[in-house]
């Protein structure tokens, strides 16, 4: 709070009721659009996992690097805002998250969710599938076997292939004794 009491102090802050309002209404601007990202990239995060079988690993980064970005975030942008009020720019901070803010959305243009990532989703979700209705279950990796999802998947079709054999195998045999 030495801050705002430095800003308060300040004979160039107006500290009328217009500029509070002003500033209560960015606050709630700020509030709304964090009600809306928040949802958005979980969203986001949730449709570009390859599998579900990543969406663990994906979703504690994506809540990993948010807690690190909350912690820095208002350190550097207070440091930032210092030096600048010590120059006598205090402006610099914010031109600053203006031209990051740019770089981000320009780079958001350029995400497009890939022809191949689309593929391998609807394939793992129809093996998924298809192994819940027949009573497989694929479970999590193993770190000491390094299973794959793929070998479990292939490991449930071979497994069902021979139940099946087996099956039409004593169908056979019973039907010729």
């Amino acid at each position: 709070m030495p801050l705002l009491n430095k800003i308060l102090a300040n004979d160039h802050f107006d500290n009328s009721p217009r500029i509070w309002a002003g500033i209560l209404f960015l606050l709630c601007i700020r509030t709304l659009i964090n009600i809306f990202t928040r949802p958005i990239l979980a969203i986001l995060l949730t449709q570009s996992a390859p599998s579900k079988a990543t969406l663990g690993t994906i979703n504690g980064a994506n809540q990993a690097l948010a807690a690190l970005c909350r912690a820095l975030g208002p350190s550097i942008g207070g440091l930032v805002l210092a030096k600048g009020f010590a120059i006598g720019k205090p402006w610099i901070c914010w031109v600053g998250l203006a031209g990051f803010s740019t770089c981000v959305f320009i780079g958001g243009l350029f995400l497009v969710d890939s022809k191949q990532t689309v593929e391998k989703r609807k394939e793992y979700e129809r093996v998924e599938n298809e192994n819940e209705s027949h009573g497989f279950v694929v479970g999590e990796e193993e770190e000491d076997d390094n299973i794959k999802i793929d070998d479990v998947r292939n490991e449930n079709s071979r497994e069902r292939r021979n139940d099946n054999r087996q099956s039409i195998n004593r169908a056979d045999h019973g039907n010729t004794s």
